[in-house]
């Protein structure tokens, strides 16, 4: 059997057992070193997402004024369609002799015909006196030749 004696020599330095209620100094650098990365990462990033954000927003709506543009130019060119309609259509001879002759059958089927040739939903023809002469398909008022509507789509 072997044995081991150790003894404490006065003026001779030992090392003291680690403990971790003390922070060491390289504890200390690790977490000092941890906290500036963190700092510096929420530092970078939350103006680059804010800066971000702002850009998508900003983006999202310039296409919304881009698509309000596109509809109106749409809209414009399908009422300029039916504006030429209307006139070609009014200086056709058919419809005038039909008007004169108060045929309203012959009338009424020359309208459904126009209406479904050119798409629409609803045709009707006005006298001076803003009345309903001839209608095909569903009004949507009581008064469509009144003389406060614009032309245009409804």
């Amino acid at each position: 059997m072997i044995l081991l004696r150790v003894y404490r020599l006065p003026g001779v330095l030992m090392a003291k057992p680690f403990k971790l209620d003390q922070p060491s100094l390289l504890l200390q650098m690790i977490s000092s070193f941890v906290a500036l990365v963190l700092l510096t990462a929420v530092a970078a990033g939350l103006p680059a997402t804010w800066l971000l954000r702002d850009q998508l927003e900003r983006q999202a709506w310039d296409q919304v004024e881009q698509a309000s543009r596109a509809v109106e130019a749409l809209y414009a060119a399908k009422q300029s369609e039916i504006a030429g309609l209307a006139v070609l259509t009014a200086q056709r001879p058919t419809l005038r002799n039909l008007m004169v002759a108060e045929q309203e059958s012959d009338l009424l089927a020359y309208l459904q015909t126009l209406k479904e040739g050119a798409g629409l939903d609803l045709l009707f023809l006005c006298s001076p006196d803003d009345q309903v002469v001839a209608q095909v398909g569903q009004a949507a008022s009581d008064l469509p030749c009144a003389a406060e509507l614009q032309p245009g789509l409804y």
